[in-house]
């Protein structure tokens, strides 16, 4: 319906939605069967809004309207399962790639025939179709080439510039609409001391209890009587945040409950890689170097998909303002913190996929910064964990992806922000 093309050919919603439509109407009962065509028409629609009408390079969306078509034709009407078993082996043919990393110093990242291009220095060339891209990230030497530039403002793909040490830098994104009245009541809200503690409390409780059962999961293989007694601290304090009068009460609760986590941490990981406490700018040994990073990284992701939806990344409700600190985002970040990032280390830690000789020490700073090797690890292993499908959403009845449940996540914060209050909002909570 979006993307009228003048050639009669807008069926690529109405061929899914037709004969889902068709089969409910007929099984009422089992209607939630089918709810994986509805999800992919999400993909198709998210998609579309982003490619210039009449340069026939929708491709993404025409192709599978064509694969589908072509199964229908084998498929027995009625039949679900068949149904479903052939949409599912489309998707399985189709390689989405959500966000692409370029970390070889010296490349150029060029646009041409529909593609992103990766020139490395050795002369080697990696590219991907463009309609699959949601953002690009930069870190270090890169060129980014302006008609590479261009093509990302054109379809909204947002590029991050980052130092090889994970530093921010700035952000290539196009100006879209701005619901001015959003951000209007999001600023209202922020001052709002009643509701600002209300989405505080929810957010720190939850970050709090998964990052119990982070710990808990870890300490099964290694029984320890101080492990069980500061996870039995951290549930102390998270049920405190809940009982919180103050915003600062609330935070302090939080901060004693994450000095205790990562204690239980630094017991569970591997020699090589342990560490007293949290330590940043810089970061002083290789897990801190990690899931700073990871932050870094997790945070810009969170802080694109709050300026999609006319809000700013700078007017939070946990996280004080304070110049160039996007509060917000930070807000977001602290319900993905253990979820993501910590999850994520700590398998390529415990996993032997990285070892404490692929750092790097600054002689003047003393700041761990990883090397090429620990970089790509992270990174590989980061966005095989935001491809991942999660079923934690409780508003939702499927499984998403990471990345897709932030998507979710901040649309309900946009509407929780048009409604006045945080009442409905519903923070990540693990099992």
């Amino acid at each position: 319906k979006r993307t009228p093309r003048g050639d009669g050919n807008d069926s690529t919603v109405q061929s899914l939605f037709l004969p889902v439509n068709r089969w409910r109407k007929e099984n009422p009962e089992r209607g939630r069967k089918l709810d994986l065509l509805a999800f992919f028409v999400g993909i198709i629609v998210d998609r579309e809004k982003r490619t210039p009408q009449g340069d026939g390079y929708s491709s993404f969306a025409v192709v599978i309207q064509n694969c589908v078509r072509v199964r229908e034709k084998r498929t027995p009407q009625g039949d679900e399962k068949i149904y479903c078993r052939s949409l599912s082996c489309i998707l399985k043919g189709v390689k989405i790639v959500s966000c692409l990393y370029v970390t070889e110093q010296g490349s150029k990242i060029m646009s041409s025939g529909g593609r992103i291009i990766v020139a490395c220095k050795d002369g080697s060339t990696r590219s991907v179709p463009v309609e699959t891209l949601e953002s690009i990230m930069i870190f270090g030497g890169i060129e980014l080439t302006a008609k590479a530039q261009e093509e990302c403002l054109e379809r909204g793909i947002s590029v991050t510039f980052l130092s090889t040490r994970g530093h921010y830098f700035g952000r290539l994104q196009s100006t879209g609409h701005m619901n001015a009245l959003r951000l209007k009541k999001q600023i209202q809200l922020s001052e709002n001391k009643e509701e600002s503690l209300k989405i505080t409390k929810k957010i720190l409780e939850a970050k709090v209890h998964n990052q119990i059962v982070l710990a808990r999961r870890y300490s099964r293989n290694y029984p320890d009587a101080d492990n069980r007694s500061l996870i039995n601290n951290m549930s102390i304090n998270g049920r405190k945040i809940e009982s919180s009068d103050t915003l600062e009460q609330a935070i302090g609760y939080e901060g004693i409950a994450a000095r205790d986590y990562f204690k239980v941490l630094s017991n569970l990981i591997d020699t090589e890689f342990k560490f007293s406490g949290r330590n940043r700018r810089p970061p002083k040994d290789p897990f801190n170097s990690m899931i700073s990073l990871g932050y870094t990284i997790l945070l810009y992701e969170i802080y694109a998909e709050i300026e999609a939806r006319s809000m700013s990344p700078y007017f939070g409700f946990i996280h004080q303002i304070k110049e160039n600190h996007p509060a917000l985002a930070s807000d977001l970040l602290e319900e993905w913190r253990a979820v993501i990032v910590d999850a994520t280390v700590l398998s390529l830690i415990q996993g032997h996929e990285v070892h404490a000789s692929d750092f790097e020490r600054d002689s003047e700073t003393g700041a761990v910064m990883l090397n090429r090797t620990a970089l790509s690890a992270l990174i590989r292993k980061l966005e095989n964990k935001m491809r991942t499908d999660t079923q934690y959403i409780d508003y939702l009845d499927r499984p998403v992806m990471f990345r897709r449940a932030i998507w979710w996540q901040v649309k309900t914060l946009a509407g929780c922000i048009d409604q006045g209050d945080f009442d409905s909002y519903k923070p990540l909570r693990i099992r």
